[in-house]
């Protein structure tokens, strides 16, 4: 619950300024899992703010997993994958 009570502003304030495209390229970057750091690192020519915003709408869609989300509480190790099952059209 903590975890998703500190994402609810990024989902809150940011989303409508987040392109679906982003939001695509980072559930296409996550295929193998990645650290919220390194997401943000490979796309480091967008705002940072952006970037965790689209990871965590692709989260709450269910086109990212977080691996270690429900375990403890998310920083910049946390890691992010695409599940197999979705697809980038969905975003």
């Amino acid at each position: 619950i903590e975890n998703w009570l500190a994402v609810l502003p990024y989902l809150a304030n940011a989303t409508r300024l987040v392109e679906p495209a982003l939001v695509s390229q980072v559930v296409t970057h996550c295929r193998r899992a990645t650290a919220l750091w390194a997401i943000e690192q490979a796309f480091k020519h967008i705002d940072r703010m952006l970037v965790r915003t689209a990871v965590f709408m692709a989260l709450s869609r269910g086109a990212l997993t977080g691996l270690d989300f429900r375990d403890r509480r998310w920083d910049l190790n946390s890691e992010f994958i695409a599940p197999t099952h979705w697809s980038t059209r969905a975003a």
